[in-house]
């Protein structure tokens, strides 16, 4: 009996030391990310007033498209440094994309040659875009598995832990959006983005201070190439286990795509602001900040919410309450286009925002119960959120001149798809056959590196043998 307390004890202390782990990394995500999401949020609007209508979109869009590919190849990176050394390194392409800004600004009254060309600008930017997609892969696949690493140590709280993480992450919507007011209110956009850029800087250094984290070795994980891993992604994707779970990832990434065009109208709509002039489109700017900073607490308080859910319930049927929330955001669109009250915009973003914070928590906690210690279901989930956001903005350009309750309706009919697929997570396939084909593309990929050794090997073998005969050769000349 007293040795069971002891442990209980013991557990206890450990569940407390992991759990600080996690919210030490949440409030270092928060600090570098409230100022990320600060200029993605207005780096459109931003841009366009100096001049680059649509240099904003096409650099977010350049950060979507890589983040998703590069996703395929963040083990490999992750497998090679410490979480502490992945987390750094990759938050300085973050701050990469919020420096742009500075040059941008910088050759706003200088002569568009040389330097402030066109051309240089739209490199500097979109180079800065493609750098911070690459990051994005690192940091958010390591984030994943540094909690999960943590949590397989506590599996009835992993709700609880990733719950944690979301709320605190997330509130960077607030601070971000008062950050960007304040400063944008008092301050030139140079000014912003310097500021943006220090600050990133040191939340970038925060990550050095985070607790270490024992990674799960897997076997041969620092040998295999960029595309043997690459590979094993693919073959844990095509799996009858993965497959109803891939749409819900999906709706994750057209939650976020779909929030951040779609609020910005419903601001627009109601206020009706002439955005053709500079005082309509910081009348435009500073509303939507106050309807942000809403969507920010909400969800913070579903990060809480759908933690301990997670932990209580059957997480599948979570995931099907979180489609089905989805549904009511969308008809609260709906009013909010038919009505084109700014009171209404608030009830939309505080449901979107419960939403996004909701789906992000419960496909994280599906990644680690049921591939615990499996980085590949990590770089699925990245990949398939990016791809998505990236898609649904093509989709909002392309619907520009139709229509608003036209992008509504498309999401619609997606909600309900993943509504249907959802319903197959809990209905458990033959997992002996998945981990089979997932063991036999390990032996594959196990295979491949040995070949490659044994090519090179005889390769060095037949050099030395060509090299040792030239040298007989030369020696018989001299004699």
């Amino acid at each position: 009996m007293e040795n069971t307390e002891k442990d209980l004890k013991i557990d206890s202390k450990a569940y407390l030391r992991g759990k600080l782990k996690v919210v030490v990394l949440s409030f270092t995500f928060m600090a570098l990310f409230s100022t990320f999401n600060s200029a993605q949020n207005l780096v459109g609007s931003l841009y366009t007033s100096q001049g680059y209508d649509d240099l904003g979109l096409i650099s977010l869009f350049v950060v979507y498209i890589v983040f998703a590919f590069a996703s395929f190849f963040a083990n490999f990176f992750i497998n090679k440094f410490s979480y502490k050394v992945i987390f750094f390194f990759s938050s300085l392409g973050y701050v990469a994309f919020a420096a742009s800004g500075i040059w941008v600004c910088s050759c706003k009254n200088a002569i568009h040659e040389g330097a402030c060309s066109k051309g240089v600008i739209y490199f500097i930017v979109l180079a800065s875009a493609a750098l911070c997609g690459f990051s994005a892969s690192t940091i958010w696949v390591a984030q994943g598995g540094y909690i999960d690493s943590i949590s397989q140590d506590f599996p009835n709280k992993k709700g609880t832990l990733f719950g944690i993480f979301w709320a605190i992450n997330q509130g960077s919507q607030i601070v971000g959006n008062l950050m960007g007011m304040f400063i944008l209110n008092y301050l030139d956009n140079l000014y912003y983005f310097l500021i943006m850029t220090f600050l990133g800087l040191g939340a970038s250094f925060l990550f050095l201070l985070l607790p270490s984290v024992s990674k799960k070795k897997e076997e041969n994980g620092n040998q295999v190439s960029a595309i043997s891993q690459a590979k094993s992604v693919f073959v844990l994707m095509g799996t009858r286990k993965v497959r109803p779970f891939l749409p819900l990832i999906s709706l994750a990434g057209v939650v976020v795509a779909f929030y951040s065009g779609f609020l910005s109208k419903l601001v627009n709509n109601s206020i009706q602001a002439d955005t053709n002039t500079d005082d309509g489109k910081d009348e435009v700017s500073k509303k939507l900040s106050f309807v942000l900073i809403v969507l920010g607490c909400s969800e913070v308080i579903s990060g809480i919410i759908s933690g301990k859910l997670a932990d209580k319930f059957n997480i599948y049927k979570i995931a099907i309450i979180a489609t089905i929330t989805v549904q009511i955001a969308l008809l609260l669109s709906f009013l909010g286009l038919y009505t084109n009250s700014y009171l209404v915009c608030f009830f939309v973003a505080a449901c979107w925002g419960f939403n996004d914070c909701f789906l992000q928590n419960v496909t994280s906690v599906i990644c680690s119960k049921d591939y615990e210690g499996q980085l590949e279901i990590f770089q699925i989930n990245r990949f398939l959120q990016s791809i998505t956001v990236a898609i649904v903005q093509i989709i909002n350009v392309l619907l520009k001149n139709s229509p608003d309750y036209i992008f509504v309706f498309i999401i619609f009919i997606f909600q309900m798809v993943t509504n249907y697929f959802t319903t197959y997570l809990d209905k458990k396939p033959d997992i002996k056959s998945t981990t089979t084909l997932i063991k036999a593309n390990s032996d594959e990929v196990h295979h491949d590196f040995e070949l490659e050794k044994l090519k090179s090997k005889n390769s060095t073998d037949k050099a030395m043998h060509q090299n040792l005969e030239t040298q007989g050769v030369a020696v018989a000349s001299a004699s």
